[in-house]
Protein backbone atom coordinates (compact mmCIF):
# COMPACT_ATOMS: atom_id res chain seq x y z
CA UNK A 1 0.00 0.00 0.00
CA UNK A 2 1.27 3.48 -0.84
CA UNK A 3 0.12 6.79 0.63
CA UNK A 4 0.80 10.46 -0.04
CA UNK A 5 0.32 12.94 2.75
CA UNK A 6 0.23 16.48 4.04
CA UNK A 7 3.24 15.58 6.19
CA UNK A 8 5.33 15.94 2.97
CA UNK A 9 5.87 12.23 2.43
CA UNK A 10 5.10 9.21 0.30
CA UNK A 11 5.03 6.06 2.38
CA UNK A 12 5.18 2.40 1.46
CA UNK A 13 3.30 0.17 3.91
CA UNK A 14 3.28 -3.56 4.59
CA UNK A 15 -0.34 -4.53 3.89
CA UNK A 16 -0.12 -7.58 6.17
CA UNK A 17 1.29 -6.16 9.40
CA UNK A 18 0.70 -2.42 8.85
CA UNK A 19 4.34 -1.43 9.30
CA UNK A 20 5.95 1.37 7.33
CA UNK A 21 8.54 -0.08 4.94
CA UNK A 22 9.88 3.24 3.68
CA UNK A 23 9.16 6.94 3.59
CA UNK A 24 10.27 9.37 0.86
CA UNK A 25 10.34 13.03 1.87
CA UNK A 26 9.00 15.79 -0.38
CA UNK A 27 9.48 19.56 -0.01
CA UNK A 28 5.71 20.10 0.06
CA UNK A 29 2.38 18.27 0.51
CA UNK A 30 1.88 15.19 -1.66
CA UNK A 31 -1.36 15.41 -3.65
CA UNK A 32 -1.44 12.05 -5.42
CA UNK A 33 0.37 8.71 -5.71
CA UNK A 34 -0.03 5.76 -8.05
CA UNK A 35 1.59 2.33 -7.90
CA UNK A 36 2.82 0.80 -11.16
CA UNK A 37 0.85 -2.35 -12.03
CA UNK A 38 3.79 -4.44 -13.27
CA UNK A 39 6.94 -2.87 -11.85
CA UNK A 40 8.08 -1.79 -8.36
CA UNK A 41 7.69 1.93 -9.09
CA UNK A 42 5.61 4.67 -7.49
CA UNK A 43 4.76 8.03 -9.05
CA UNK A 44 3.84 11.06 -6.96
CA UNK A 45 2.54 14.60 -7.54
CA UNK A 46 3.42 17.25 -5.00
CA UNK A 47 2.39 20.83 -4.24
CA UNK A 48 5.87 21.89 -5.42
CA UNK A 49 4.52 21.20 -8.97
CA UNK A 50 6.87 18.25 -9.50
CA UNK A 51 6.28 14.67 -10.55
CA UNK A 52 8.56 12.06 -8.99
CA UNK A 53 9.09 8.37 -9.73
CA UNK A 54 10.44 6.21 -6.89
CA UNK A 55 11.98 2.75 -6.98
CA UNK A 56 9.95 0.68 -4.50
CA UNK A 57 12.73 -1.91 -4.17
CA UNK A 58 15.79 0.32 -3.93
CA UNK A 59 14.73 2.79 -1.24
CA UNK A 60 17.96 4.81 -1.43
CA UNK A 61 17.76 5.41 -5.18
CA UNK A 62 17.29 9.04 -6.13
CA UNK A 63 13.85 9.59 -7.67
CA UNK A 64 13.33 10.68 -11.24
CA UNK A 65 11.97 14.23 -11.05
CA UNK A 66 10.09 16.36 -13.60
CA UNK A 67 8.57 19.82 -13.57
CA UNK A 68 4.88 18.97 -13.79
CA UNK A 69 2.33 21.74 -14.24
CA UNK A 70 1.93 25.49 -13.78
CA UNK A 71 -0.68 24.99 -11.06
CA UNK A 72 -0.24 22.51 -8.21
CA UNK A 73 -3.90 22.44 -7.17
CA UNK A 74 -5.77 19.20 -7.94
CA UNK A 75 -2.65 17.62 -9.42
CA UNK A 76 -3.10 13.97 -10.39
CA UNK A 77 -0.65 11.40 -11.79
CA UNK A 78 -1.46 7.94 -13.15
CA UNK A 79 0.54 5.20 -14.86
CA UNK A 80 -0.46 4.27 -18.40
CA UNK A 81 -0.94 0.68 -19.53
CA UNK A 82 2.14 0.58 -21.79
CA UNK A 83 4.56 0.60 -18.79
CA UNK A 84 6.30 3.64 -20.29
CA UNK A 85 3.75 6.43 -19.87
CA UNK A 86 2.47 8.63 -17.08
CA UNK A 87 -0.57 10.85 -17.35
CA UNK A 88 -0.74 14.03 -15.28
CA UNK A 89 -3.36 16.73 -14.83
CA UNK A 90 -3.82 19.85 -12.76
CA UNK A 91 -5.98 22.93 -12.21
CA UNK A 92 -4.12 24.45 -15.18
CA UNK A 93 -6.70 22.40 -17.18
CA UNK A 94 -4.06 20.44 -19.07
CA UNK A 95 -3.64 16.67 -19.30
CA UNK A 96 -0.11 15.60 -20.22
CA UNK A 97 1.19 12.24 -21.34
CA UNK A 98 4.84 11.68 -20.37
CA UNK A 99 7.28 9.15 -21.81
CA UNK A 100 9.20 7.72 -18.83
CA UNK A 101 12.12 6.69 -21.06
CA UNK A 102 12.83 10.25 -22.23
CA UNK A 103 11.13 12.36 -19.51
CA UNK A 104 9.38 14.35 -22.24
CA UNK A 105 5.73 15.22 -22.69
CA UNK A 106 4.53 13.40 -25.82
CA UNK A 107 0.92 14.67 -25.84
CA UNK A 108 -0.90 17.54 -24.22
CA UNK A 109 -4.63 18.25 -24.10
CA UNK A 110 -6.28 21.44 -22.80
CA UNK A 111 -9.74 20.92 -21.26
CA UNK A 112 -11.94 23.72 -19.94
CA UNK A 113 -12.74 23.41 -16.21
CA UNK A 114 -10.81 20.19 -15.57
CA UNK A 115 -11.53 18.97 -12.02
CA UNK A 116 -10.17 15.42 -11.96
CA UNK A 117 -8.76 12.64 -14.10
CA UNK A 118 -9.01 8.86 -14.07
CA UNK A 119 -7.41 6.39 -16.46
CA UNK A 120 -9.52 3.46 -17.61
CA UNK A 121 -7.52 0.24 -17.82
CA UNK A 122 -10.29 -1.63 -19.61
Amino acid sequence: VTTGSGDYSVKLWDAVNGGCLNSWTHPHCVKFVDWHRNQPRIVSASMDKKIRIFDAENYDAKPTEWEGHDDQQKMTVLWGDDNQSIFSSSADNIIKKWDTRTSYVTHSLKIDALNSMEYSRA
